[in-house]
Formats: C-alpha cells, sequence, structure tokens
C-alpha cells in the first residue's frame, strides 16, 4: 500500500510561497514544492490534490483527485481561498466513505486539521456550495469517492511478452491408395534394359560357324579310277 498525502493548505509568508501542509492520514507533514513534485515525478506515491501541469508547476489536480479548491494559509488564523472565485474560510476534503449504522458516511478532513464524517445528503451540498474542494464529485445525483492510492500500473508490452508458438507443422498422413488410385498408377519408365532389347545389335558369327570351311566336292569313284590308269 502507497503511503497517503491529501494536500490541505498551501502555507504563504506575504506572497511567498513556503510549503503546503498535507495530511499523511494520522497526522500534518510539512513538504515543499519540490520534495512533492519529486513524489510525483517517482510515481510511487499519489499526491491528492496536486499535479504537475504543462509547464512543470504543481497545479490543482480535479481529474485524479476532483480538487476545485484549496485554501492558503497566510498567516496565523488567516486562510484565503486558493479558487478565485470562492469567498470560503473553511475548506473540507473526503477521504473515504465508510458504513454506520446502516448508512453511507464520507470521511472528511478540514484546512484547519478537523475530522468529520458527513451524510450523503450533507456531502452533496457541500459539494454544490464549494464547500467541499477534494476527494469527491457529484455524478448525477451520485457522489463518486476519489482513491486515495495511484491507479494499477497496466503491464507494459516489455513485460507482457507474447509466448513464441512453434509453427505446428501438419501431420503427413500416409496416402491410402484406392482400387481407383491404384489402376491410375503413374505409368513405369522403360528399363534400359528394354532399351538394349529394343534395340538389337548385330549378333557376331559364333566360333562354330567361323570354323566351318568351305565343303570339297567328291568326285565319284570311277573317275578317280580312270586317271589313275593314265
Amino acid at each position: 500500500m502507497c503511503k497517503i498525502n491529501v494536500v490541505l493548505n498551501r502555507v504563504m509568508l506575504g506572497n511567498r510561497e513556503l510549503g503546503w501542509e498535507v495530511w499523511n492520514g494520522k497526522e500534518i507533514e510539512e513538504y515543499t514544492s519540490k520534495q512533492l513534485e519529486s513524489i510525483i515525478k517517482a510515481g510511487k506515491d499519489k499526491v491528492c490534490g496536486l499535479k504537475l501541469g504543462g509547464d512543470g508547476e504543481l497545479e490543482m489536480d480535479y481529474e485524479g483527485f476532483y480538487t476545485t479548491n484549496l485554501m492558503e494559509h497566510r498567516h496565523i488564523g488567516n486562510y484565503k481561498a486558493m479558487n478565485a472565485e470562492s469567498h470560503i474560510n473553511m475548506n473540507y476534503v473526503c477521504v473515504g466513505s465508510a458504513e454506520n449504522n446502516g448508512k453511507k458516511v464520507y470521511n472528511c478532513i478540514s484546512n484547519k486539521f478537523e475530522q468529520a464524517e458527513f451524510s450523503e445528503e450533507d456531502i452533496k451540498s457541500y459539494i454544490r456550495l464549494g464547500v467541499l474542494g477534494g476527494g469527491a464529485k457529484l455524478d448525477g445525483d451520485k457522489v463518486v469517492v476519489a482513491s486515495l492510492e495511484l491507479p494499477k500500473k497496466e503491464e507494459t508490452k516489455a513485460q507482457e511478452k507474447p509466448e513464441v508458438k512453434s509453427e505446428e507443422k501438419p501431420e503427413v498422413k500416409p496416402e491410402v491408395k484406392t482400387e481407383q488410385s491404384k489402376n491410375q498408377s503413374v505409368p513405369e519408365t522403360p528399363d534400359k534394359s528394354d532399351k538394349a532389347d529394343g534395340e538389337k545389335k548385330p549378333e557376331k558369327a559364333t566360333k562354330a560357324e567361323t570354323s566351318k570351311k568351305p565343303e570339297k566336292k567328291v568326285q565319284p569313284a570311277g573317275n578317280n579310277k580312270a586317271t589313275a590308269k593314265k
């Protein structure tokens, strides 16, 4: 839980600013403007009632704490509203709500450090009259109480590292060949051996055929005898 810092008064010496009176939930503490600026910039604790403006200077925080007015403590017992349109010398800041005897009450603290509880009807009247300078606002007829803590920071993209999902490869299922697919099979490529059979080279003559000599014609035996007598 962060520390409570509810700004009640701006402490002045004449027209010169000295610092700020801040309620921490138990007692009053005093801070300089630089100290409050450092707390706001650090972002760890909320400074209820003030924020840093565009020029880096402290200004009333309506968006974060519904602050419409704060008091300047100028002298002993001398208070003046920071809102030029207000002429009050007593200002309350709402610091929470609770149930009391079945009824909702609103806890407030004044610029003179008085702690008080107001009913819902009273708090609505104080908001309309400008007596309640911060901590609550009217939304239609409903009282909205501001938080005393910083809003929860959303996790940054750096912290939210997206899970790297591995690409799931689709499962390759074995093809189940049907009878039709079997019949429509890819035509087989002719083997080289078939090519060799198709392109038949002239067969070489066998040894038996080459060894055959031309047959000699045998003359009849009668002729041989005649040639022998001569």
